[in-house]
């Protein structure tokens, strides 16, 4: 499975360079403040800040006690409430944006002129927010609209993207921001911070959900989509894929809620009374009905979790009416200022309750002086059905379908559809971007944000050829010296199936010319990339190029300038011919097959030698046909999509891969005959709120007898630099095996233990372990020192006479073991890799320390 370092960083990335949000009318204000305690006078973190007259509407103070909230200018009583405080209710001046306040605890006692505060312990026994908790959780499979048999509903969904933190308008500017002066009368206010943002994207679409049971499937029919996009940075199709994963998938009923590529803990989880603390605020009425406000927030501020309120029926139904989810602002969620949750339910004729609205609001940065992120997502459903599931919907293969008319009267559609009407900064995207086009200076800038984040260099307008990848052009390694490279792919823009990739590279010190071509057939139309999901493809391909025998199974990076700076020096290489047919064909169900055909000739370069083992005959070079299938299984997977490559975003859908391989002496000019096979399994598993495990898998078996160079060898990263799925310690083709398990594992315990120690929790470090394990075995056919005169057998590698491979000893697999930082600076990763066993196995390293780049929510 690939994992990219890059593929993390492609979601922040476009939440930091661009970001969302809605339409807001001019009949807003923001009004922000400081709560205190009357008694010590310290601020107070977790007060509850809400209105009377929108029950809805609220925040909670962060750990300096500062609140910030946009509010309308019907909302003019203010009450403040916390567990161990009494409220307080305030009623606005006119025209007042400042508010501080001081609560009084509920017990203090006075002791001779000293005023001692009496702190009230949480206790979950015999608290009335618990027990009415309790009901609600109890009952809430019953209100939950999925766990009806069909329905179907109408959805309208509006996503803007902005950016924030620009600065304030200023005459005294130079010249350049004076040209961008329009931009400021096309801001908006975030209603998280007050802030300005400018809108850079927006998305709308209509859409009809189908949903049912036995078996359970979902589909969505879209009627109508636009988008308008001011920084053309991005495919939209790029945006839209990250942002339905990182904003969508918030289900209260549930558990676990995803948000954010990461899982917190729902108020309304079967376990949500042992992380929450709850506490009643107050009794409110809201369209003619009596609720009680209930407050949460995380027993441990640490925590990944909610802070918020929820409405929840003064009967004996104990139903949900709204719910708002804030991410407290001392949580360990990296880059996240401010995000916020809302969610209101109504009552359906089947007794559930269904969501009738949700806005989720989100401001992110990087570096607090820089521009940051604002992203808004507001998605309405009304008219909901509950009837037998359309047949004709469910009979399609593909979980998202359009509509006959989709194509034909989109505006007419997202006009009658929308609940409110767009502000004048989003339907002015389009205007804003032709001014922006007319600066060189924006043109530069969006050209240097797009190379860097898609690696690729587009020529044209649309593009149709890109040309990189760019961390391909320079490296430096053993074999060629300094090696300079230049390569390319073409786009859809010159053709939506026809697709042609090629490289060449040459090395300065074995002054070989090195390249790859490919020439790719694709059966469906391209938006992006010819790698984009689904993949139904017939590719021809033909590379002559150097690989490290062990690194060959690296899925990346292998000639980047990055892998250049190697552990140890590497001195045994083969030159490979490859000419190769693959026919590849992924289905949305999770279900891809791959067919493939590869003539493959090897030539020891360096000190490597093939030598024969009867005779010590040097051969020229190994020459075989392969033939091979494989089916790979990831039931769930989404993927993030740029211009030319791809990768994973849902990592907690498991994925399955098995593949066969084989080959026929003689056929196209074999050397040998062989067959293997292998198994994969991958996955992260949460283990909430404790972290989460990166776990793989992989086995593999070769059933016949082939010289050493065809048998398993342990992908190995010979590199300073964390390539995943590898181990770290281990040497080139250290140890070769024709059958072999491996087991990779990653506990990332997300700062769960530095959190929580003084001091250090504010550096935000989160700390993992890994371990990581190679058990194999090498058949008494396969191996050359039990068969002294077979002349298909190679003699081992060595250097300079010494052997440079071992056996793995039966009942004792190889391991390495580390501890490591993530998250150091925001964007580096650090560990250190300790080898457990096998420290005779010549010159080996026992230890060493690994250095990466990853940024995590």
């Amino acid at each position: 499975m690939k994992r990219y370092v890059y593929k993390k960083c492609i979601v922040i990335l476009l939440l930091l360079l661009l970001p969302l949000s809605g339409a807001y009318a001019q009949d807003f204000f923001v009004l922000k403040g400081i709560v205190r305690d009357s008694v010590t006078k310290e601020p107070l973190s977790f007060i509850n800040v809400s209105f009377l007259e929108d029950p809805l509407v609220g925040t909670m103070t962060n750990d300096a006690g500062k609140y910030e909230i946009e509010v309308d200018t019907k909302c003019r009583t203010v009450e403040f409430s916390s567990i161990g405080f009494y409220s307080k209710t305030v009623k606005l001046k006119a025209g007042q944006t400042q508010l501080d306040v001081y609560l009084s605890p509920e017990q203090y006692e006075l002791t001779e002129l000293v005023v001692k505060k009496k702190r009230k312990r949480y206790k979950r026994k015999n608290n009335p927010a618990v027990m009415l908790m309790d009901s609600v959780i109890k009952r809430k499979d019953l209100y939950d609209v999925r766990n009806a048999d069909a329905y179907t509903v109408n959805r309208y969904e509006r996503t803007v993207l902005g950016v924030n933190n620009i600065g304030e308008r200023s005459e005294k500017t130079n010249m350049v921001k004076r040209k961008i002066d329009f931009l400021y009368s096309n801001m908006d206010t975030s209603e998280l911070s007050g802030q300005p943002y400018l809108p850079f994207y927006m998305q709308e679409n209509v859409a009809e959900v189908h949903s049912k049971h036995n078996p359970d499937a979902k589909k969505v029919v879209y009627h109508a989509e636009d988008s308008k996009l001011l920084f053309n940075v991005m495919s939209e199709e790029l945006i839209d894929n990250i942002l339905n994963q990182t904003f969508s998938g918030v289900q209260v009923y549930d558990n676990n809620i995803d948000l954010l590529l990461t899982k917190f803990m729902s108020p309304m989880s079967s376990l949500a009374t042992t992380f929450y603390k709850f506490y009643i605020i107050d009794t409110v009425r809201y369209s003619a009905k009596d609720y009680v406000k209930i407050g949460f927030a995380p027993l441990n501020t640490k925590d990944l979790g909610f802070a918020g309120s929820l409405l929840v029926a003064k009967d004996s139904s104990y139903s949900v009416k709204s719910i708002t989810l804030n991410v407290p602002p001392n949580s360990k969620l990296n880059l996240v200022k401010a995000m916020r949750v809302t969610q209101e339910f109504e009552p359906l004729p089947n007794g559930t309750y269904g969501m009738s609205k949700e806005v989720i609001a989100g401001e992110i940065s990087f570096i607090e002086q820089l521009q940051g992120g604002y992203a808004r997502r507001v998605t309405y459903y009304d008219n909901y059905k509950f009837e037998e599931p359309d047949s004709a919907v469910f009979a399609n293969v593909e979980d998202v379908l359009y509509s006959d008319h989709y194509f034909e009267r989109t505006d007419s559609v997202l006009v009658q559809s929308r609940p409110d009407s767009l502000g004048s900064n989003e339907v002015n995207i389009d205007s804003t971007y032709q001014k922006l086009r007319d600066m060189w200076q924006f043109k530069v800038l969006e050209f240097a944000i797009r190379t860097i984040i898609e690696g690729h260099i587009p020529v044209g307008k649309p593009p149709k050829f890109d040309v990189g990848p760019v961390g391909t052009f320079f490296s430096v390694n053993d074999l060629e010296g300094v090696r300079l490279g230049v390569g390319g792919v073409t786009d859809p823009g010159l053709h939506e199936r026809l697709f042609f990739a090629g490289s060449v590279a040459y090395g300065f010190k074995d002054e070989k010319v090195k390249y790859d071509t490919e020439l790719e057939y694709s059966f469906i139309d391209k938006k992006v990339a010819r790698t984009e999901f689904p993949r139904k493809s017939v590719i021809v391909g033909c590379s002559y190029d150097w690989d490290i025998p062990s690194e060959r199974f690296m899925t990346s990076g292998k000639h980047s300038l990055v892998n250049s700076f190697k552990r140890v020096e590497v001195r045994q290489f083969a030159y490979v011919e490859k000419q190769r047919l693959e026919f590849i064909n992924e289905l949305r169900n999770g279900l891809s097959f791959n067919l493939s055909l590869k003539h493959q000739n090897e030539v020891a370069a360096g000190d490597l030698v093939y030598k024969r083992n009867c005779d010590g005959y040097v051969m020229n070079g190994i020459e075989t046909s392969e033939y091979g299938a494989s089916v790979r299984f990831s039931p769930g997977m989404i993927y993030c999509q740029n211009r030319q490559d791809r990768g994973s975003l849902a990592k907690d859908r498991p994925e399955f891969m098995l593949s066969y391989a084989g080959a026929t002496k003689g056929f196209l000019n074999s050397d040998y005959s062989y067959n293997k096979a292998e198994f994969s399994y991958a996955q992260r598993i949460f283990i909430m709120p404790f972290g989460k495990i990166d776990a793989y898998f992989k086995a593999g078996k070769i059933w016949d007898k082939v010289p050493y160079p065809l048998l398993f060898m342990p992908a190995t990263n010979l590199s300073y630099f964390i390539h995943s799925e590898t181990f770290w310690l281990m040497n080139n083709m250290e140890f070769l095996t024709d059958q072999y398990v491996t087991l990779d594992l990653m506990y990332d315990l997300d700062g769960f233990i530095l959190g929580r120690i003084p001091l250090v929790r504010e550096l935000d470090w989160r700390e993992f372990v890994r371990f990581k394990a190679f058990y194999g075995a090498l058949s008494d056919k396969n191996n050359p020192l039990k068969n002294p005169d077979d002349p298909m057998l190679f003699s081992m590698p060595e250097v300079d006479g010494i052997p440079t491979a071992f056996e793995i000893e039966k009942g004792r697999p190889y391991m390495e073991v580390g501890v490591g930082l993530h998250n150091v600076l925001k964007i580096f990763q650090i560990e250190y890799i300790r080898r457990l066993n096998y420290l005779n196995n010549g010159e080996v390293d026992k230890w060493g320390v690994r250095f990466g780049f990853c940024l995590y929510f």
